[in-house]
Protein backbone atom coordinates (compact mmCIF):
# COMPACT_ATOMS: atom_id res chain seq x y z
CA UNK A 1 0.00 0.00 0.00
CA UNK A 2 2.82 2.37 0.85
CA UNK A 3 4.47 1.62 -2.50
CA UNK A 4 1.23 2.40 -4.33
CA UNK A 5 0.86 5.69 -2.43
CA UNK A 6 4.47 6.57 -3.23
CA UNK A 7 3.94 5.85 -6.93
CA UNK A 8 0.75 7.94 -6.96
CA UNK A 9 2.56 10.76 -5.17
CA UNK A 10 5.45 10.66 -7.66
CA UNK A 11 3.02 10.67 -10.61
CA UNK A 12 1.10 13.58 -9.09
CA UNK A 13 4.33 15.53 -8.54
CA UNK A 14 5.45 14.82 -12.11
CA UNK A 15 2.04 15.99 -13.39
CA UNK A 16 2.29 19.19 -11.34
CA UNK A 17 5.80 19.79 -12.66
CA UNK A 18 4.58 19.28 -16.25
CA UNK A 19 1.64 21.64 -15.63
CA UNK A 20 4.07 24.25 -14.33
CA UNK A 21 6.41 23.71 -17.29
CA UNK A 22 3.54 23.98 -19.78
CA UNK A 23 2.24 27.16 -18.16
CA UNK A 24 5.74 28.68 -18.11
CA UNK A 25 6.26 27.83 -21.79
CA UNK A 26 2.87 29.32 -22.63
CA UNK A 27 3.82 32.52 -20.80
CA UNK A 28 7.13 32.66 -22.68
CA UNK A 29 5.31 32.14 -25.98
CA UNK A 30 2.77 34.87 -25.16
CA UNK A 31 5.64 37.26 -24.43
CA UNK A 32 7.39 36.23 -27.65
CA UNK A 33 4.20 36.85 -29.64
CA UNK A 34 3.68 40.27 -28.04
CA UNK A 35 7.29 41.19 -28.76
CA UNK A 36 6.96 40.06 -32.36
CA UNK A 37 3.70 42.01 -32.82
CA UNK A 38 5.50 45.14 -31.61
CA UNK A 39 8.41 44.44 -34.00
CA UNK A 40 6.01 44.06 -36.92
CA UNK A 41 4.32 47.36 -36.10
CA UNK A 42 7.72 49.05 -35.86
CA UNK A 43 8.82 47.55 -39.19
CA UNK A 44 5.63 48.71 -40.90
CA UNK A 45 6.09 52.21 -39.50
CA UNK A 46 9.71 52.17 -40.68
CA UNK A 47 8.70 51.02 -44.17
CA UNK A 48 6.31 53.97 -44.39
CA UNK A 49 9.26 56.32 -43.84
CA UNK A 50 11.65 54.65 -46.28
CA UNK A 51 13.84 57.04 -48.19
CA UNK A 52 13.65 57.27 -51.96
CA UNK A 53 16.69 56.38 -54.08
CA UNK A 54 19.60 58.74 -53.69
CA UNK A 55 20.25 61.28 -56.39
CA UNK A 56 23.53 63.05 -56.87
CA UNK A 57 23.21 66.85 -56.85
CA UNK A 58 26.69 68.22 -57.38
CA UNK A 59 26.39 71.11 -59.85
CA UNK A 60 30.12 71.80 -60.30
CA UNK A 61 31.09 68.25 -61.19
CA UNK A 62 31.88 67.13 -64.71
CA UNK A 63 29.17 64.95 -66.22
CA UNK A 64 31.58 61.98 -66.44
CA UNK A 65 32.46 62.21 -62.72
CA UNK A 66 28.81 62.60 -61.78
CA UNK A 67 27.92 59.52 -63.82
CA UNK A 68 30.65 57.48 -62.05
CA UNK A 69 29.33 58.54 -58.63
CA UNK A 70 25.76 57.77 -59.68
CA UNK A 71 26.75 54.27 -60.82
CA UNK A 72 28.72 53.66 -57.62
CA UNK A 73 25.83 54.92 -55.46
CA UNK A 74 23.32 52.80 -57.35
CA UNK A 75 25.47 49.68 -56.92
CA UNK A 76 25.73 50.40 -53.20
CA UNK A 77 21.98 50.98 -52.96
CA UNK A 78 21.20 47.76 -54.85
CA UNK A 79 23.55 45.76 -52.61
CA UNK A 80 22.05 47.33 -49.50
CA UNK A 81 18.53 46.60 -50.71
CA UNK A 82 19.31 42.89 -51.20
CA UNK A 83 21.08 42.71 -47.85
CA UNK A 84 18.09 44.27 -46.05
CA UNK A 85 15.67 41.91 -47.77
CA UNK A 86 17.76 38.84 -46.87
CA UNK A 87 17.99 39.96 -43.24
CA UNK A 88 14.22 40.53 -43.05
CA UNK A 89 13.45 37.11 -44.54
CA UNK A 90 15.94 35.34 -42.25
CA UNK A 91 14.47 37.11 -39.22
CA UNK A 92 10.93 36.13 -40.25
CA UNK A 93 11.95 32.53 -40.82
CA UNK A 94 13.75 32.35 -37.46
CA UNK A 95 10.82 33.85 -35.55
CA UNK A 96 8.30 31.57 -37.25
CA UNK A 97 10.47 28.52 -36.44
CA UNK A 98 10.82 29.68 -32.81
CA UNK A 99 7.04 30.02 -32.47
CA UNK A 100 6.38 26.60 -34.02
CA UNK A 101 9.04 24.96 -31.84
CA UNK A 102 7.54 26.48 -28.71
CA UNK A 103 4.03 25.32 -29.72
CA UNK A 104 5.32 21.77 -30.35
CA UNK A 105 7.09 21.72 -26.99
CA UNK A 106 3.94 22.85 -25.17
CA UNK A 107 1.86 20.28 -27.03
CA UNK A 108 4.34 17.58 -26.02
CA UNK A 109 4.05 18.65 -22.37
CA UNK A 110 0.26 18.58 -22.61
CA UNK A 111 0.23 14.99 -23.87
CA UNK A 112 2.12 13.96 -20.73
CA UNK A 113 -0.54 15.45 -18.44
CA UNK A 114 -3.38 13.46 -16.95
CA UNK A 115 -6.76 14.31 -18.50
CA UNK A 116 -7.91 16.13 -15.36
CA UNK A 117 -5.05 18.62 -15.62
CA UNK A 118 -4.99 18.81 -19.42
CA UNK A 119 -8.53 20.06 -20.13
CA UNK A 120 -8.09 23.43 -18.41
CA UNK A 121 -4.75 24.12 -20.08
CA UNK A 122 -5.87 22.92 -23.53
CA UNK A 123 -8.43 25.73 -23.75
CA UNK A 124 -5.75 28.30 -23.06
CA UNK A 125 -3.36 26.51 -25.44
CA UNK A 126 -5.96 26.57 -28.20
CA UNK A 127 -6.30 30.35 -27.85
CA UNK A 128 -2.53 30.66 -27.86
CA UNK A 129 -2.34 28.61 -31.08
CA UNK A 130 -4.82 30.99 -32.71
CA UNK A 131 -2.79 34.00 -31.58
CA UNK A 132 0.43 32.36 -32.83
CA UNK A 133 -1.22 31.73 -36.21
CA UNK A 134 -2.24 35.39 -36.43
CA UNK A 135 1.29 36.55 -35.57
CA UNK A 136 2.89 34.14 -38.06
CA UNK A 137 0.50 35.44 -40.75
CA UNK A 138 1.56 38.97 -39.84
CA UNK A 139 5.23 37.95 -40.12
CA UNK A 140 4.59 36.47 -43.57
CA UNK A 141 2.63 39.55 -44.64
CA UNK A 142 5.39 41.81 -43.36
CA UNK A 143 7.92 39.79 -45.36
CA UNK A 144 5.74 40.08 -48.47
CA UNK A 145 5.29 43.83 -48.02
CA UNK A 146 9.04 44.21 -47.50
CA UNK A 147 9.73 42.07 -50.57
CA UNK A 148 7.30 44.08 -52.71
CA UNK A 149 8.77 47.36 -51.48
CA UNK A 150 12.33 46.18 -52.17
CA UNK A 151 11.32 44.89 -55.61
CA UNK A 152 9.86 48.29 -56.44
CA UNK A 153 12.98 49.99 -55.14
CA UNK A 154 15.27 47.68 -57.09
CA UNK A 155 13.34 48.47 -60.27
CA UNK A 156 13.95 52.17 -59.66
CA UNK A 157 17.64 51.57 -58.94
CA UNK A 158 18.06 49.42 -62.06
CA UNK A 159 16.31 52.05 -64.16
CA UNK A 160 18.52 54.82 -62.74
CA UNK A 161 21.62 52.68 -63.22
CA UNK A 162 20.59 52.00 -66.81
CA UNK A 163 20.24 55.75 -67.41
CA UNK A 164 23.61 56.44 -65.76
CA UNK A 165 25.37 53.81 -67.88
CA UNK A 166 23.98 54.97 -71.23
CA UNK A 167 26.24 57.44 -72.98
CA UNK A 168 24.74 60.87 -73.54
CA UNK A 169 25.01 62.19 -77.09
Amino acid sequence: MILLNTICFIQEMRALKNVESALNCMTELREMLEHEKANIETNIAHMDRVMTPMECHKPNMHEQDKMQIDKWEMRKQIGSCWKDLRAHIEHGEAKTCDIISKLCHIEELLTELPASKRSHIETSFSKLCTEADIVMDAIRNSMKIQSDEKQSRLSIYFHELDIAVKPSF
